[in-house]
């Protein structure tokens, strides 16, 4: 699948529409093998057709208003599990295609990296992420704003990290409540207008010359260096936080390693584009 554009939510998108563009694509675009398996193949056109234009119609669920997108990620979680279900029953005692394997595969993965997506703040400029006190505050607010239906997953910098402008700071999934973390985190530390992206982490290495602060998508495999994205919530369910005396030294390091300055940032070379499953 392509690179996830970078195009911004539109208040026009709904799912039904974005979803009826790409149908009409795949109708298009469809090719099965050609077998002796013939009418079992003709019987599973539909389903081929659903499963591709869900896949494509996820790629583009970024441009969505909060709302639709979660509804259009439930939507295409049950087109997905029931279009699933009937090819494997038309297949069941004969090896299904492999083309037909690869879009099961596709469409699978197209929910889960869509099941992921959430809303990201970044460093606006050179700064100290919020003290203690103020990340207490941030997750209660949040877990009373979780619910069952939507319960919400949040990350969120260790507290007194010392970081340079365009870092990411917090990450929300979903992000209904986005509003609340802003408020509680931005007059401490600025941030950057959101943005709807796959979560990422950041790692910080140090050496003799530098440190630097490595931006990598939560779903590649992991870099060496020390995690500064702690979790505040997972799936609505509260996690430790640091203690005091945790923050403190963590805060006595930093000025070792940095004195007065920052860290240099950058992103990992497969950060540049969120890449849905191919």
């Amino acid at each position: 699948m392509p690179n996830l554009p970078s195009d911004s939510p539109s208040q026009d998108l709904s799912w039904p529409l974005l979803l009826a563009k790409w149908t009409e694509y795949a109708k298009a675009a469809v090719a099965l093998p050609r077998t002796a398996e013939g009418d079992r193949e003709r019987h599973s056109v539909p389903a081929v057709i659903a499963l591709q234009a869900t896949t494509f119609a996820l790629s583009e669920i970024h441009r969505l208003p909060t709302d639709e997108r979660l509804l259009g990620i439930e939507r295409a979680d049950y087109t997905v599990r029931e279009r699933s279900a009937e090819l494997d029953r038309l297949w069941r005692g004969h090896p299904m295609p492999e083309a037909m394997l690869d879009l099961l595969t596709d469409a699978r993965q197209a929910v889960q990296f869509a099941s992921t997506l959430g809303t990201e703040y970044r460093a606006a400029s050179n700064a100290t992420a919020p003290d203690l006190d103020a990340l207490r505050t941030l997750q209660t607010t949040l877990a009373e704003a979780s619910t069952n239906a939507h319960p919400l997953t949040v990350y969120a910098l260790h507290p007194g990290t010392r970081v340079s402008a365009g870092t990411p700071v917090l990450f929300v999934n979903p992000d209904c409540a986005i509003t609340l973390t802003t408020a509680a985190l931005s007059p401490d530390c600025p941030l950057t207008e959101p943005r709807t992206t796959a979560p990422t982490q950041v790692y910080r290495n140090a050496d003799a010359e530098r440190t630097t602060d490595l931006a990598s998508p939560m779903n590649t495999a992991m870099p060496p260096g020390r995690p500064l994205l702690i979790p505040l919530l997972i799936d609505g369910q509260p996690r430790p936080l640091p203690t005091e005396a945790e923050v403190t030294r963590w805060v006595e390091l930093q000025s070792k390693m940095l004195g007065e300055s920052y860290p240099t940032f950058r992103e990992a070379d497969d950060a540049a584009g969120v890449e849905m499953p191919s």
